[in-house]
């Protein structure tokens, strides 16, 4: 099992060199109202008491991490890329946030069982084969009782058909290339969380705006408006359905 475990994760390193190059032209910066997910998440905190044991799995530039310590709780994040999770430390110490920061792997992390309140885990687990198996991971980490919300890619959007197969051939971060990537709808996320063991299950497409993409804004001259005007377009029919939609997610508790 340890062996089979050991060739799931050998594609690590080269997860860790793409996403370094896309964290490198991030800043770093705290989550605010103006995320999509902000709404849902501090519903799922407001559950909980102060104290309790917050998890961002993929944390990258620590934005989450950083707004649930200063909301008090006890917040912890993970991420595969060392130079982020240095950065997020350094940022958590110049600003007298006492984070938890560790660099390590989402498909197999070293917290024991039953470990925390809440996991959350945004755009991470399309970026391997082996989703399912750090879907396990979520359930084995967190408390009875405790809620894990994920989101990923949704198949039925501009990026799955068009933007990511050009991204693969220029291969470029700074245009939005991530290296890996593969997308759910929102039922295939819901099938892998209830597969883990997760119940309490609710899941669809989270409007963001980006269902006929964000390449726009590259244009010269006219990209700002032509990003601001399909980004109109999304949100309006984000929506008005639950099938079309750049962002699939999913909640389930333990």
């Amino acid at each position: 099992m340890e062996n089979l475990i050991n060739d799931k994760l050998k594609n690590s390193k080269q997860i860790e060199k793409d996403w370094g190059s896309v964290w490198e032209l991030e800043e770093i910066k705290e989550a605010d109202e103006k995320d999509p997910t902000f709404g849902i998440v501090s519903s799922i905190l407001s559950r909980y008491s102060l104290g309790a044991r917050i998890l961002d799995a993929g944390s990258g530039t620590g934005k989450w991490v950083f707004f649930t310590q200063r909301k008090g709780y006890e917040a912890y994040g993970i991420d595969i890329v060392h130079r982020v999770i240095k950065r997020s430390c350094e940022y958590a110490r110049n600003n007298s946030l006492d984070c938890k920061f560790k660099v390590g792997d989402v498909r197999r992390m070293s917290f024991p069982d039953n470990f925390f309140d809440v996991i959350i885990s945004f755009g991470t687990i399309e970026h391997f084969p082996e989703s399912s198996v750090a879907v396990k991971e979520f359930y084995r980490t967190l408390k009875i009782g405790g809620t894990c919300f994920i989101t990923t890619p949704n198949i039925y959007c501009v990026r799955t058909f068009i933007t990511r197969p050009i991204l693969k051939i220029l291969k470029n971060p700074r245009l939005g290339y991530q290296g890996y990537e593969k997308s759910f709808t929102p039922n295939q996320l819901f099938k892998m969380m209830k597969d883990a063991g997760f119940k309490n299950l609710k899941f669809g497409i989270l409007p963001d705006g980006i269902l006929l993409g964000n390449f726009y804004k590259f244009i010269p001259i006219a990209g700002k408006y032509l990003a601001n005007f399909f980004r109109k377009i999304s949100f309006w029919i984000e929506k008005r359905q639950s099938k079309f939609g750049h962002t699939s997610f999913c909640i389930g508790t333990k």
